[in-house]
C-alpha cells in the first residue's frame, strides 16, 4: 500500500464506536493491501473503550477524527468523506477484514467501467459463508409484509430449496459474476468521487441504517450504475458492534420512516403503518409457534421474537405520542 501521494486512488473511511478489537483487525487487513495507493480515516463517534489510543499508538498512518459525542454513521462518515482526496471513498465497517487484495480489485474494475457509481462486494460471515450483499430491488411494503410474515426467516433457513412468492426479494440469485442491482450493503461500500460530487453526500438525517439503500437510490435516479462484485471479498462480522436490540430497532424504525417519506411519499408511508401494526402481532405469534416446533431454532427465534416485540411497542409507544399531543 502507498500512501501520501496528493491524490489517491482509494480514500478509506471506517468509521468506529466502541469496537477496539474490531477495529485494529480491520486496519491491520487493509494495511495488507497492494498494488494502489489509499489514504485512510477512522472517524471515533466519542468511543471510551481505549479506541482511540489505540490507533494513535498502533496506527500513526492513519488520520484520526475525534467526535465529542456519537453523531451516528452518516454524518461520521461524511466527516471522512469531506476531508478524501481519493478518485474512490470505501466506507467501510470497523467490524469487516478485508481478504485477499479486494480493495485493488474494485478499484481495478471501477477503472475498467466508468459508468459504475456505487460498487459492492462479497460479504462473508466469520465462518467464510456468504452473506447476502445486494438487493435487486429498493425497500418496499409488500418486502415489509413478507418479512413479517416470517417467510425469508423460516423457509431460507429450514428448507432452503423451498420456493415462495417473494423469496428472491431477500436471496437474490448470483452466478458469481459482476452484475448490475439495486443496492449494496453499506458495510463495504465504494462510491466514484466525481458522481459523490455531483449526487451529493449520505444523508445525516439517517442516524444509522438505510443510508446506504438512500445513496443508492439517489445514484439510480441521476443514471449511475450501482454493481455488485463478488470477485472482492470482505468478512464481516455482522452484530458484534451493534448496539441492544431495542436501540437497534428504533434506529431501523425511524430509518425506514424516513426513506418512505423522503423516496415514497406520504401514501406507502401510511401503507406502511398499517402494514406493521397488523404485521407485528402476527409474526410474533408464528415465530412463537416456530419457537415451539423447531427446538434446535430456539436461539435465532428468540432474538427474532424479542426484535418484533420492540418493533411492535415502537410502533404502539409512537401512536400514543401522536394521539396524546
Amino acid at each position: 500500500m502507498y500512501m501520501g501521494k496528493e491524490v489517491v486512488d482509494l480514500s478509506i473511511v471506517v468509521v468506529n464506536y466502541n469496537t477496539k478489537e474490531l477495529l485494529r483487525n480491520c486496519l491491520h487487513s487493509i494495511f495488507e493491501e497492494k498494488g494502489i495507493s489509499c489514504e485512510i480515516f477512522v472517524i471515533d463517534n466519542a468511543s471510551t473503550d481505549g479506541s482511540r489510543r489505540m490507533v494513535e499508538q498502533e496506527f500513526p498512518q492513519v488520520r484520526l477524527l475525534k467526535n465529542g459525542e456519537n453523531l451516528g454513521f452518516a454524518a461520521a462518515n461524511n466527516q471522512g468523506i469531506r476531508a478524501s482526496k481519493g478518485t474512490y471513498i470505501l466506507l467501510l465497517n470497523s467490524d469487516t477484514v478485508v481478504l485477499d487484495g479486494a480493495l485493488e480489485k474494485m478499484v481495478r474494475f471501477a477503472d475498467l467501467h466508468p459508468e459504475i457509481g456505487v460498487l459492492g462486494c462479497q460479504l462473508l460471515d466469520e465462518k467464510g459463508r456468504k452473506i447476502v450483499s445486494s438487493q435487486d430491488r429498493f425497500p418496499s411494503c409488500v418486502m415489509v409484509l413478507l418479512g413479517l410474515l416470517g417467510m425469508p426467516i423460516f423457509f431460507w433457513k429450514t428448507f432452503p430449496g423451498f420456493h415462495y412468492p417473494g423469496k428472491d426479494f431477500f436471496n437474490p440469485k448470483r452466478d458469481d459474476l459482476p452484475c448490475e442491482v439495486a443496492w449494496v450493503s453499506g458495510a463495504a461500500l465504494m462510491l466514484r468521487m466525481k458522481a459523490l460530487n455531483e449526487i451529493g453526500f449520505l444523508d445525516e438525517n439517517f442516524f444509522m441504517y438505510y443510508e446506504d439503500t438512500d445513496i443508492c437510490y439517489r445514484f439510480n435516479k441521476k443514471g449511475w450504475k450501482i454493481y455488485f462484485f463478488p470477485q472482492a471479498e470482505i468478512t464481516h462480522y455482522y452484530g458484534k458492534s451493534e448496539q441492544r436490540i431495542s436501540q437497534r430497532v428504533e434506529w431501523t424504525l425511524e430509518s425506514r420512516y424516513y426513506f418512505f417519506q423522503k423516496c415514497y411519499g406520504r401514501k406507502e408511508v401510511l401503507k406502511l403503518w398499517l402494514i406493521s401494526l397488523l404485521g407485528y402481532p402476527i409474526s410474533i405469534v408464528l415465530f412463537s409457534i416456530i419457537y415451539v416446533v423447531l427446538p434446535s431454532r430456539r436461539k435465532q427465534l428468540q432474538s427474532l421474537i424479542k426484535s418484533q416485540y420492540y418493533s411492535l411497542k415502537w410502533h404502539i409507544k409512537l401512536i400514543a405520542s401522536k394521539i396524546l399531543s
